[in-house]
């Protein structure tokens, strides 16, 4: 995992996520064979409803053990990488910025500006003007 030429702060993460998982179980877990796709399950679940972790968190977490178990089995530690048995967290869905009223009216203003060359382009017109008034 090392010989990858990770960068610095990239092995950090990996080391503070490996050490937040062991102390979520304070260090119980002594073998890769106690490491299970429900555990780590739990840790993502009982973080997320604590609100201590949002779904960028809970990504890179996810992530960061990803490589690692990678690493773990491709090293003959595992026998198979517990989270693949695990979805990837979705990032939620961030809403478009709407359009500001001052930028919707200098859009008209524009649209009202330019010469009509033919039905086509008065067509348009229309429905941009439309379009922003219902956008307000």
């Amino acid at each position: 995992m090392f010989g990858r030429n990770f960068r610095p702060a990239t092995i950090r993460t990996y080391k503070e996520t490996i050490k937040q998982f062991l102390d979520f179980y304070d260090n119980k877990l002594i073998g890769f064979d106690e490491i299970t796709a429900d555990k780590i399950k739990n840790w993502f679940y009982t973080k997320r409803a604590e609100g201590a972790w949002v779904a960028d968190t809970m990504l890179k977490h996810y992530k960061a053990l990803k490589v690692y178990f990678k690493w773990c089995v491709a090293s003959g530690y595992m026998h198979k990488n517990p989270i693949d048995l695990i979805d990837k967290p979705r990032l939620s869905q961030k809403l478009p910025k709407s359009i500001s009223k001052q930028d919707a009216k200098f859009i008209m203003e524009y649209s009202f500006a330019m010469p009509v060359v033919d039905s086509f382009y008065y067509s348009h017109k229309f429905l941009l003007v439309f379009l922003l008034l219902t956008l307000l």
